[in-house]
């Protein structure tokens, strides 16, 4: 492996090289090779500081650095950041006990993601009905225990994914130590509501702005105290193209919206239907509601029903699970399907090899856009 990542750095010099590990092999001269590399940063899935408990969870029969891995990316200067599958196997209690053994280690991010299972996964292997509200409780109470003052919580920017969002609220879920955000004094909770002037439509355009502006102007408005709220107008000192270091949930890309609009009009249609996940569905009709139009927008949430389970993500999306929430829908005046560009290729193909255009004829050739 660092014959390829060697091979990388000579060919980019300057380029940053980011990694994922499970870490069970990273022992301390891999720890310093990585450094010798940098800039580097590296996601460490650890999913549990537990030996056993990480053991019995990833299957792991051979050597496993895991743990120790954390300790000597911390010693060796390499950046990092944690990642966790919440499995209920695992338990909640060491869900936290592994937060906070990566904040103690120097972990950049926490990252909880909830666990995906197909209609074939062991029946071991279920999730209950309350665990994705467990986990997010359980991440809630230790960013209140923060807001509050404890010593106890972890000052890591800590997010659950997929996230549980509604709107496009362009808010900050925490900010990296030492990172421009952090230096010019944001918090977890800001929302903000302009960047040099221009105003974010989502998340992910603030982000955009952030990233891509030399030490933007960015204004905010702080929650006060009794549910009050404070404009507050600061400066990140960074470069162009740098990380502002402030983390924030992805929720909708507004040229895809854009993109759909132009869409519509090319097809001259009144009635269009944009079929979207069951993961989006709340974040696609808000971005469709915050633009000016002249055709009706309304949303088809098409369920995984292919891999089943707890799967609802676009991109794992088929043709047929489209078509059946499409009949499901049953409207005749519909004149242009939008469907999601995540679930295909670049032939138009989704995972089973149906084409995207099969849509189409089920439905007497009604126009269909890929977005």
């Amino acid at each position: 492996m660092f014959e390829i990542l060697e091979a990388v750095r000579r060919r980019f010099p300057e380029k940053p090289i980011a990694l994922t590990t499970n870490g069970s092999l990273l022992d301390e001269k891999a720890a310093y090779r990585l450094a010798g590399l940098m800039p580097v940063e590296v996601t460490l899935s650890l999913n549990s500081s537990n030996p056993s408990i990480r053991r019995a969870v990833m299957g792991i029969r051979g050597p496993d650095l895991g743990p120790s891995a954390v300790r000597h990316l911390e010693d060796a200067g390499v950046p990092f950041h944690g990642s966790i599958v919440a499995v209920p196997q695992a338990g909640i209690e060491d869900l936290e006990e592994t937060i906070l053994f990566l904040e103690s280690q120097g972990a950049m991010t926490v990252r909880v993601f909830l666990p995906g299972f197909t209609c074939l996964a062991a029946s071991s292997a279920a999730v209950s009905p309350g665990w994705e509200e467990e986990v997010r409780r359980r991440v809630l109470r230790l960013t209140e225990r923060r807001e509050q003052g404890s010593r106890t919580y972890p000052p890591v920017p800590i997010t659950v994914e997929p996230p549980s969002l509604s709107g496009l609220d362009p808010v900050v879920e925490g900010v990296i130590r030492d990172g421009p955000a952090a230096r010019a004094g944001l918090r977890a909770g800001d929302m903000v509501s302009a960047v040099n002037g221009t105003k974010p439509r989502s998340r992910v355009d603030a982000f955009r702005m952030l990233k891509q502006a030399e030490d933007p102007e960015v204004h905010l408005i702080r929650r006060g105290g009794r549910g009050s709220s404070v404009p507050i107008s600061l400066r990140l000192r960074k470069g162009a193209g740098e990380s502002p270091g402030a983390v924030m949930y992805r929720d909708l890309d507004m040229s895809q919206v854009e993109e759909a609009e132009r869409a519509v009009r090319r097809a001259r249609a009144k009635r269009p239907l944009f079929v979207t996940s069951e993961l989006a569905c709340r974040v696609v009709r808000a971005g469709l509601a915050s633009i000016e139009r002249s055709w009706e927008s309304r949303v088809v949430v098409a369920r995984n029903r292919f891999f089943g389970g707890t799967i609802a993500c676009a991109g794992l999306l088929t043709v047929s699970d489209m078509l059946e929430a499409l009949r499901e829908r049953d409207d005749p005046d519909a004149d242009l399907v939008v469907v999601p560009s995540a679930a295909f290729d670049r032939r138009g193909t989704d995972l089973t090899g149906r084409s995207y255009m099969d849509i189409s004829i089920a439905f007497g050739g009604v126009g269909i856009e890929l977005v």
